[in-house]
């Protein structure tokens, strides 16, 4: 069992309207339980439906693909993962989403 749990999540870069996958890594991988909710520059991902995109934490991996909006400008935004669970205190992690043409 590590110390400390840590979680980790990548950069991505894309184009408006494409579909990327976010994705969050603890540093231990026998965790499976608790969720991940996505966050861009500070806003909560959400499905074609307006509703939060949860995604269970499953050998202490989340994915979740997302289509990012077509009205989102070129430039770098905030990603932001956050953990939740019964078991282990809530973490954060960052990253950048770069939009290019």
């Amino acid at each position: 069992t590590p110390a400390e749990l840590t979680l980790t999540t990548s950069d991505i870069t894309a184009t408006t309207g494409e579909e990327i996958t976010l994705t969050a890594t603890l540093n231990d991988n026998t965790i499976n339980n608790g969720k991940v909710v996505f966050k861009v520059n500070g806003k909560t991902v959400k499905d074609e439906n307006n509703k939060v995109i949860y995604a269970k934490v499953v050998n202490n991996t989340v994915t979740v693909t997302y289509t990012l909006p077509e009205n989102m400008k070129e430039g770098t935004y905030n990603i932001t993962a956050i953990y939740t669970s019964t078991v282990y205190d809530k973490l954060e992690s960052n990253a950048t989403l770069t939009i290019t043409e």
